[in-house]
């Protein structure tokens, strides 16, 4: 049973996933905001999926693989759905523009994938984490619900764009710290607790723009830090 208890928070990222897709696609009013708050749920339950594995020690080869085809869900197909609807209402009928958001999935899959295969990535990883890229996609409509202004980034065209520069981060050779902990020493995770106070602060501040701002903050520490990081 103990092995299985992150499969339990794996297989709640996968029904978060199942039904933000759902309301992405309902009629409801509100569908595409419960869509990204969704997608926030999904990131709770995969770090919660790793934490309980690495505190108990319950890892496994399904576990492993099931929680790759939760991220696939919840973390690709979700966002790219997001973005196709959010596309789809700002461009002219007809356009075909909403559909470059089919890359995003298509390049979540691919850096699944990678991740799957590669044995580089246990500490740290290379390209941007598929849940970090989601809840940066997801932001937007949340930040525009704030009645922040964000009509410059709710442009179709500047919506292919970003989701084009942001899939391919999803794929790219740069190096992203990871926010585990082996232990609760500050001396090893210095980059950590930082970020997440610092997260905390702006999220506090901003609400659901700072989440925005939070990813863009990661992905440029992540630069920094490999810049900076002695040969």
């Amino acid at each position: 049973m103990q092995k299985n208890i992150p499969n339990i928070f794996t297989a709640l990222n996968i029904i978060c996933g199942f039904l933000g897709i759902t309301q992405a696609f309902s009629s409801h009013e509100n569908g595409l905001l419960i869509a990204c708050y969704l997608v926030g749920i999904a990131a709770i339950f995969d770090f919660i999926d790793g934490m309980s594995a690495r505190l108990l020690g319950a890892y496994s080869d399904l576990g492993k693989q099931l929680d790759s085809l939760a991220d696939m869900v919840s973390f690709g197909l979700l966002p790219g759905i997001i973005m196709y609807k959010l596309m789809l209402v700002s461009s002219p009928s007809g356009s075909m523009l909403p559909y470059a958001a089919t890359v995003i999935p298509l390049f979540s899959a691919l850096r699944l994938a990678k991740f799957n295969l590669g044995a580089d990535q246990e500490d740290s990883f290379i390209g941007l984490p598929t849940p970090a890229h989601a809840i940066l996609l997801a932001s937007l409509p949340l930040a525009g619900y704030q009645h922040v202004d964000i009509s410059i980034l709710v442009n179709p065209e500047v919506l292919a764009l970003l989701s084009g520069i942001t899939s391919f981060l999803l794929v790219s050779r740069v190096p992203m710290f990871s926010l585990k902990m082996k232990s609760t020493l500050w001396s090893e995770n210095k980059t950590q607790y930082l970020f997440i106070i610092t997260s905390l602060i702006i999220i506090s501040v901003f609400h659901f723009i700072g989440f925005t701002i939070v990813i863009i903050l990661y992905i440029l520490t992540s630069l920094l830090k490999s810049i900076i990081k002695p040969s």
